[in-house]
């Protein structure tokens, strides 16, 4: 299980990164495979017809589908990352609203990501007026919640990439185009839409939610709307013009 403070100290720009490095290699890939069937097989089918001639066209064309099937498995890869960029920017997003929270009312946060019990620390402070730290247990709760769901959110983020990556690790050798679009990238986008969907924090209380929402950015939120607008939709919490953008003018 990821840790507090694994999502704390995590580098998401690191990711941002290696996700561009990987859709930059796919473009690569695409483009030399449309070089060697337009400058390669094309030619050599239309201008050398003999057996020769045709063996190299059609050696072409391997060439050429084995490049557009790593295409398809590069951007897998790309999604994959990206869908942990996005996570953890999350994650981090939703810390920083715990921590301020925090911050507001005087509790602190252990390094294990435990918040500090008021009621323990009115035991220890016999000399001060009980009810102020009565008070904050509520705020206490809010506050563990908003750190127990950033780092549920990495944690099922980073169970869904590796095991998505191991699968693409073994599928290297697949060589058939339509393969590698419909089984590998297929399924690469569906992990990326469940790592959104982990961080959506469904079942939290109004409050956990509406912090939560707050913590994003306006770039996040669209992501979230486009991607999981039945989840936003119904969930206590976020504000009622977003929830009501989200049904549309005929409810669904």
């Amino acid at each position: 299980m990821v840790s507090y403070e694994g999502v704390a100290g995590a580098h998401p720009r690191t990711w941002a990164t290696a996700a561009d490095e990987w859709h930059a290699l796919a473009k690569h890939a695409l483009g030399a495979a449309k070089d060697l069937r337009e400058y390669g097989a094309k030619p050599l089918a239309d201008n050398w017809t003999d057996e020769v001639g045709a063996k190299a066209a059609a050696e072409f064309a391997i060439l050429a589908d084995q490049l557009e099937s790593a295409y398809d498995i590069l951007l897998a890869v790309n999604m994959v990352a990206d869908g942990m960029t996005t996570t953890i920017e999350t994650a981090q997003g939703t810390l920083h609203a715990a921590m301020d929270l925090a911050a507001r009312h005087g509790l602190e946060i252990a390094t294990d990501g435990t918040v500090t019990d008021p009621s323990e620390a009115v035991e220890e402070a016999e000399t001060k007026d009980v009810e102020p730290y009565k008070s904050k247990a509520p705020k206490a709760s809010e506050v563990q919640d908003l750190i127990d769901q950033a780092v549920q959110q990495a944690t099922t983020a980073d169970r869904l990439a590796a095991a998505e990556f191991a699968r693409l690790a073994a599928q290297t050798s697949v060589t058939d185009p339509d393969k590698a679009l419909d089984d590998l990238q297929e399924h690469a986008s569906h992990v990326q839409l469940r790592m959104l969907a982990a961080d959506i924090p469904v079942g939290a209380d109004s409050a956990t939610a509406r912090r939560w929402w707050k913590g994003l950015t306006p770039e996040q939120r669209k992501d979230m709307m486009l991607a999981q607008p039945v989840a936003l939709a119904n969930l206590d919490g976020i504000p009622a013009d977003v929830r009501q953008e989200l049904r549309g003018t005929d409810g669904k």
